[in-house]
């Protein structure tokens, strides 16, 4: 697994942090998760 920065907006950081606290999951899986989703459905 490669580490990559990316910049989020603060509306985003509370809604993963939220998301992340309700689920017991760390943010980083489900940003992990979401992108998984978005590039399976943008194939080209």
């Amino acid at each position: 697994m490669k580490r990559k920065n990316i910049h989020l907006t603060d509306k985003q950081v509370e809604q993963l942090e939220k998301m992340a606290k309700e689920t017991g999951l760390k943010v980083a899986e489900i940003i992990r998760r979401a992108l998984d989703d978005y590039l399976k459905k943008n194939k080209s």
